[in-house]
């Protein structure tokens, strides 16, 4: 198995896609993990990976050769967590988390406060200097023993034992500055827990795709996607998600046209082959017209095969005309989900900001919010996506700021997933989103009217 450091050099000087899927299939559960506990959000903690995971893509070639990446993917989760924070009104919750905490004190490894530390561990781990936290992120969140993580900080073992001894006592005493009394015991087992944390399979192909996808884009259209946002939601799901469908949809589009041309010019040149009489062997040999017809057959053969070759491999797949129609499907299903997802989460934010605005007070119609949504009056949230797709969900009690996982919203009608089954988005009292395709789950929250 190659380290990080040969990975990153492969695919920033070669673009090996192969090895850069590898550092995200090693590495995408500690930045996922990062983001959910900071967010608090599965969905968010997604868009903060393709973030991260987009960032590290673009900037592969010009890393520190002795950069320990787990360290630096930790870093980059935190802070890009942070500011999705930060625009999803969330900080809130991890507020009332701190002061619940506060209150109360451990002397062991007490359960309740390993799990009740979770949102806290990553910005506290933030607060270290790198060479504590990297000793940190490696041992427990890259699940490296004491001699690895010596021979990744260039000490010995011993020396690496003291140094995450001397990180984890740093956290105890950060935690017991900012109120909250707890165990070196129970610091370790918080930060065992939270390097455990794994992300959803799903996450990881999203995040390969994507990444891969986005550092193909120049800064100019990069630069000019961002401008086109209406929202600061919409700015993760455009980056991780829609630049990468228009990537596929292209590149599919593209290589089929190609392949096709191929291939009629392929048959022709046979069929004006096979036609021409053949009088004589030693005339055959001397006839020009039929060596270049056979030259043209070979070199339009070797250039589909380099086609072929060349084609990413979710294209490569789609060569056939029926997979190619289903894959133009999904995309479709994905891009169209994306901004779903997307226009949930905007109202989501309109709904907090009026609260906010409004002593805590929910909104009730559409009326009150639009001016957030947009101060043009359009009903267009994300795409295509208007706001009559969403309701207020009839809920049979008030709905209060008490209940933060009440549904507030949902969309009219679910829509179809290209392989069977249903796909509903709801939106909470929260803010936050949530995408049900299992009609168990969407009958279950139907009838309670929360989103647990």
């Amino acid at each position: 198995m190659s380290d990080d450091a040969t990975l990153i050099r492969r695919y920033g000087s070669e673009g090996d896609e192969a090895a850069f899927a590898e550092l995200v299939g090693r590495h995408v559960h500690l930045v996922w993990g990062a983001a959910r506990r900071i967010t608090g959000d599965g969905d968010l903690a997604r868009d903060v990976a393709q973030t991260v995971f987009t960032d590290l893509a673009r900037k592969a070639s010009t890393l520190p050769e002795r950069t320990i990446l787990s360290g630096w993917l930790h870093r980059a989760a935190c802070h890009a967590a942070s500011n999705a924070v930060r625009s999803n009104v969330r900080r809130v919750q991890r507020e009332r988390l701190a002061m619940n905490l506060a209150e109360s004190t451990a002397t062991e490894a007490d359960p309740h406060a390993v799990e009740t530390l979770q949102p806290l561990v990553d910005q506290a781990l933030a607060t270290l200097p790198d060479a504590d936290r990297d000793a940190l992120v490696l041992r427990f969140f890259g699940g490296r023993s004491l001699s690895q993580v010596g021979l990744a900080l260039g000490l010995s073992d011993d020396a690496a034992q003291k140094r995450v001894s001397r990180a984890l006592e740093k956290l105890r005493e950060h935690f017991k500055s900012h109120g909250i009394a707890v165990s070196a015991g129970t610091v370790a087992a918080a930060v065992s827990v939270a390097g455990a944390e794994t992300a959803p399979a799903l996450v990881t192909t999203g995040v390969v795709a994507a990444a891969a996808a986005a550092a193909t884009v120049s800064a100019a259209s990069w630069t000019a996607s961002l401008a086109l946002m209406k929202t600061p939601l919409a700015l993760a799901a455009a980056v991780a998600l829609g630049i990468t469908v228009v990537w596929q949809s292209h590149s599919l589009s593209k290589l089929r046209q190609e392949n096709a041309g191929l291939a009629a010019e392929l048959a022709q040149a046979r069929s004006v082959a096979e036609a021409r009489p053949a009088p004589v062997a030693v005339d055959l040999e001397k006839d020009g017209e039929l060596l270049r017809l056979r030259a043209k057959v070979a070199e339009l053969t070797r250039q589909q095969k380099a086609t072929a070759k060349s084609a990413p491999a979710v294209v490569a797949r789609t060569a056939a005309a029926p997979e190619a129609e289903q894959a133009e499907a999904i995309v479709e299903y994905m891009r169209r989900a994306a901004d779903r997802v997307n226009a949930g989460k905007t109202l989501g934010l309109a709904a907090r900001i009026y609260a906010t605005d409004n002593q805590d007070t929910l909104p009730t119609s559409f009326e009150q919010i639009l001016p957030t949504l947009n101060p043009n009056g359009e009903p267009t949230l994300r795409g295509d996506i208007r706001v009559d797709q969403f309701e207020f969900y009839p809920q049979s009690r008030v709905i209060s700021e008490a209940e933060p996982q009440m549904i507030l919203f949902r969309e009219r009608q679910a829509e179809p997933k290209p392989g069977g089954g249903w796909m509903r988005v709801y939106v909470l009292v929260d803010g936050s989103v949530q995408q049900i395709s299992s009609e168990a789950r969407m009958a279950e929250i139907e009838r309670d009217g929360t989103a647990h």
